[in-house]
């Protein structure tokens, strides 16, 4: 019997180990579960971020993403490892910044979702949802749910925000502070034990924060757009938990 060539055995393990490998990246990326966008290549952001792991291999990074409910999209760095899942959809590569060696994977739900570049309200699929200032987002007084993935009147709420610039619901607040930041406005939202608040206004030059429990929802005869921007105010939907 003629004598076994380990070492061909092994360069054929490794190769067979390799084709494997670049099977399951395929199928990960091209089957359903996610898919990259080149457009945002060399690109990242921080905002809507949910979680940040180190993952070696595209397929762990987006398996990360599939496990959790409220994840979109990844940015997955290929030299480092760096994955970071988002509960929203990026569109624009003019909006995020540039960081090389990235690349950006959207899960099945995050085609035309909230966040994504939009021309019209027909392209955004989210229930509930339109595109305003070129993004697909919630209709307003419809909060984001990254849960259920859609957008819609809320029983728990979260501690992110939707901004409409230059818009208010006039005198139906319950609380106002003055000389806060946006940041520090959000956190009394987020803390109100007495009531629920759902939503706010803040001055960007006054540095005022206006609360409420209400929406435009509730209100729509006293939703205000601020054309001239007299007041320098945005309203702002709290997310679904």
């Amino acid at each position: 019997m003629a004598p076994v060539d380990t070492s061909l055995l092994s360069t054929t393990i490794i190769l067979l180990v390799i084709i494997i490998r670049i099977f399951q990246v395929y199928s990960e990326i091209t089957t359903g579960v996610a898919k990259r966008r080149t457009n945002l290549d060399d690109k990242i952001s921080d905002f809507r971020m949910l979680w940040e792991f180190n993952r070696k291999g595209t397929p762990l990074c987006i398996g990360e993403c599939s496990r959790d409910e409220r994840c979109a999209s990844v940015f997955y760095n290929k030299m480092t490892g760096h994955c970071q899942g988002h509960s929203i959809t990026f569109g624009d590569p003019l909006a995020i910044t540039d960081s090389p060696n990235y690349r950006y994977y959207l899960r099945p739900h995050g085609e035309n979702y909230i966040g994504d570049s939009c021309l019209d309200s027909n392209e955004c699929v989210t229930v509930n949802s339109e595109c305003r200032t070129g993004i697909c987002q919630c209709i307003p007084g419809y909060s984001f749910s990254p849960k259920t993935h859609e957008c819609k009147e809320c029983t728990n709420y979260g501690n992110d925000y939707w901004e409409i610039m230059d818009h208010y619901i006039s005198k139906k607040n319950m609380e106002t502070f003055d000389g806060l930041t946006l940041q520090e406005c959000f956190n009394l939202c987020n803390s109100r034990t007495d009531y629920t608040c759902v939503s706010l206004e803040y001055g960007r030059a006054t540095q005022v924060c206006y609360l409420a429990n209400i929406t435009v929802l509730q209100y729509p005869e006293r939703w205000y757009h601020d054309s001239v921007q007299t007041f320098v105010i945005a309203y702002y939907q709290r997310d679904c938990e």
